[in-house]
């Protein structure tokens, strides 16, 4: 049988591609239609792992979600904590998701730890970046700003730590729990 026409997967569908186009214009040399504006590739980097769950492809979030370039740019345009939290609990609502859906061929374990080592990189190159330009300047401000991301960093691991325990995920946890004290 077919399955009935749904709208709300149907705009799901439709806005999980604009979010993926305006993404693919930010980083593209010669982007077709222009540039996105700086709202609309923040709403698309937050936004299209909702959509593309939303209109039931899992497959293509849970690339999204490993990709490390995906999430160092969302956690350069959040923050370092928001972006983290926000990237958790997109991993999170797929988990929750594709556990409801039928026949699922989707590998939920290792989404948790691949999404999870692509925000630890990403969280560790930014603070590494941050504490590299504090220690080549002379400036308080750059001293200043490397601490604060130092502590969301910190605060980043012990999220990642909390999801990994919840999900049953002991002994990343501890790594991740171990990474946010050495940031403390």
């Amino acid at each position: 049988t077919m399955a009935a026409w749904d709208p709300e997967i149907e705009l799901n569908y439709e806005m999980a591609d604009a979010c993926l186009a305006a993404m693919s214009r930010k980083h593209s040399n010669n982007p077709i239609g222009g540039s996105p504006s700086d709202l609309e590739y923040v709403y698309s980097l937050e936004a299209v792992p909702i959509h593309l769950l939303r209109s039931g492809r899992y497959h293509e979030v849970g690339a999204l979600l490993s990709k490390e370039s995906y999430v160092r740019r969302k956690l350069r345009k959040l923050g370092s904590l928001e972006g983290a939290k926000s990237h958790i609990a997109n991993v999170e609502e797929m988990n929750e998701m594709v556990a409801r859906a039928r026949n699922s061929t989707i590998d939920m374990c290792s989404i948790f730890v691949a999404s999870f080592t692509a925000m630890y990189d990403a969280l560790t190159t930014a603070a590494h970046q941050a504490a590299l330009k504090a220690s080549k300047s002379n400036s308080r401000r750059y001293e200043d700003r490397s601490r604060s991301l130092e502590i969301q960093t910190a605060e980043a691991f012990y999220a990642m730590g909390k999801s990994l325990q919840q999900n049953e995920f002991e002994d990343d946890a501890v790594d991740a729990y171990n990474h946010a004290m050495d940031k403390f």
